[in-house]
């Protein structure tokens, strides 16, 4: 069905319109591709937040034009057609009448994303683009950035870095976590519209196949192995075991070799052998700089011979005493009395470890001076170091003492020192607040209906700046039913004669902050109980004839509804005999 957006008519010419968009409820989301063959676009499907399950069957309500394989959408008549007799327009009305008041929502349905690959090798590198975010309709928000999250394995997690939406579309790369295979995918979240995306990943290792081979015993037996993998053609080594004892080596060349085994070392008659492949390069990442920087962009400090003689060997006389300094460089050859000094430390067995305050740096690659003053022994000596500065980690906690419905619940957010930026707040796919995070710092105050009676976790997230990485955490919020009040307005005739009048009395239940709209209003007098429905604050119910003269108590008693609690009043109306 969503294959055939992209028109085709059967056996005919191309439509004159080649690419018809299907609208979409609100728990149906895809991913595709335009530039992929006809039949491959589409690369997932979610509904109500699980994958299309191709085997499961599904309702789907559309028009019966459509329905009937209109507009070349002939796959809705592979299915079972039920004609439900309802109007389009009548169904419109009807939940307008149901929902009022109601707000868009700007979340996108269907996103684009290009350069996703089949299947990924294990550790590897994985680069796309999402593009086609935004929505385009009027009052729509402007997409700022793309939170997203890579799921993997057996319920493990890794939040990835944040990107900017630019020019309507977001590159995505990050790498694969070490030795992790198998189905994965990446969950991302557009804000502040709250687009969903979901990018499942294919993780295979290398797959390695031998063919069974007959001997001569005393000779020696060649078994030809191929080693096939995802992306490149493997290299590296192979073995062939007979139980946990290696009985030939190879190296691949083109993924492929031959192992030579003696036959002496497997023994007359049949033998299981194990064919393993021991991995290459690319199948695991390391740190080829050898030295580590933290998030927080600090530097663990490099340790280095203090003493200008690097030739100087093992036993030797070696530095004792003096400073070993780090200084902010501008420039080689510049008098160090010029630098911002970072940090010092004193020389003991020839090194010392500096620890540096780099806040003052910003993110990216800086030289360093490192400058040692000398001792008794040493003359002063100085050499430069580059430093990493990444950005900061701003991990977030937020709290809520949440609020009762009518009143805005306020969310605490906390995050690291000096982090600032935008932070949005959302429950499930609907963006409901967006705030400012402040020195790490934030109070973010919800809008006074945006939630029902009830208890939420909502979504947390931190754009992240240019010095601080974005982050995000959930929080809980509860939202009670909100306080109303009940009072009499008017009664209508003034004069109330026995036996005759039906005075309408006029009420209004007022809730504290909202307008109140649905609910039971009941009128009690003289044993006698009238009961009428709440709409937009007010209600008129017509009280029952009165068989008595003289003073006649009136309670009236509202019992609240979903969002607003009970309230009740009295009043007294006069009963005359003419």
């Amino acid at each position: 069905m969503l294959e055939q957006q992209w028109q085709t008519n059967p056996g005919g010419p191309a439509p004159s319109r080649p690419y018809l968009q299907l609208g979409l409820s609100k728990n149906v989301t895809y991913t595709y591709d335009a530039n992929r063959a006809e039949g491959d676009r589409i690369i997932a499907v979610r509904i109500n937040g699980e994958a299309l399950d191709l085997a499961k069957d599904y309702k789907v309500a559309t028009f019966s034009f459509l329905a009937a394989g209109g507009d070349n959408f002939r796959a809705f008549k592979k299915g079972v057609n039920t004609d439900t007799a309802l109007v389009d327009r009548d169904g419109w009305e009807k939940f307008f009448e149901d929902n009022s008041p109601v707000s868009p929502s700007y979340a996108k349905h269907a996103v684009q994303v290009t350069s996703l690959k089949d299947t990924y090798r294990v550790g590897a590198t994985v680069s796309y683009t999402l593009s086609k975010i935004k929505l385009g309709s009027l009052g729509s928000p402007a997409d700022k950035t793309v939170s997203s999250k890579l799921f993997y394995g057996d319920g493990q997690s890794v939040t990835l870095p944040s990107k900017a939406v630019v020019n309507d579309s977001a590159a995505l790369s990050f790498a694969l976590p070490a030795g992790a295979s198998g189905a994965m995918r990446v969950e991302s979240t557009v804000y502040p519209n709250g687009t969903k995306i979901v990018v499942p990943l294919n993780v295979t290792g290398a797959s390695v196949t031998a063919d069974a081979v007959a001997g001569t015993y005393g000779d020696d037996v060649a078994i030809a192995v191929t080693v096939s993998g995802p992306e490149e053609t493997p290299t590296g080594e192979v073995a062939v075991k007979k139980g946990d004892t290696v009985v030939g080596t190879a190296t691949l060349a083109n993924g492929t070799a031959t192992v030579t085994v003696d036959s002496e070392d497997l023994g007359a008659g049949a033998s299981n052998l194990t064919v393993v492949y021991a991995g290459d390069a690319s199948l695991s990442r390391f740190d080829r700089d050898g030295r580590r920087h933290d998030r927080q962009g600090r530097h663990d400090g490099v340790r280095r011979r203090a003493c200008p003689d690097e030739g100087q060997r093992p036993g030797a006389d070696r530095g004792h005493g003096g400073f070993g300094h780090w200084h902010r460089s501008h420039g080689r050859g510049d008098d160090l009395r010029r630098h911002h000094r970072l940090g010092s430390a004193t020389v003991s067995n020839g090194s010392a470890t500096v620890s540096t305050d780099v806040s003052g740096l910003t993110v990216g690659r800086h030289e360093l001076s490192v400058a040692y003053s000398g001792d008794g022994n040493h003359e002063a000596s100085t050499t430069a170091v580059d430093v990493n500065v990444l950005k900061g980690t701003a991990p977030l906690t937020a709290t809520s003492a949440g609020a009762a419905y009518g009143t805005a619940a306020k969310v605490r957010v906390t995050g690291g020192p000096g982090a600032s930026g935008l932070l949005y707040l959302a429950n499930g796919d609907d963006m409901i607040a967006v705030g400012f995070l402040q020195d790490g710092v934030a109070t973010v105050s919800l809008g006074k209906t945006v939630l029902k009676p009830g208890s939420y976790t909502l979504d947390v997230y931190y754009g992240g700046s240019a010095s601080f990485d974005s982050a995000q955490t959930t929080v809980g919020v509860t939202i009670t039913k909100g306080a109303t009040t009940t009072r009499k307005v008017s009664v209508s005739p003034t004069k109330i004669v026995k036996n005759r009048t039906k005075a309408t009395v006029t009420v209004s239940v007022a809730g504290a902050g909202f307008t109140v709209d649905g609910g039971k209003v009941t009128l009690r007098a003289s044993g006698k109980t009238d009961t009428g429905t709440v709409k937009a604050g007010k209600v008129k119910i017509k009280l029952g004839k009165f068989t008595s003269t003289g003073s006649k108590r009136v309670t009236v008693t509202y019992a609240g509804n979903e969002v607003a609690k009970s309230s009740s009043t009295s009043f007294t109306v006069k009963v005359v005999k003419k």
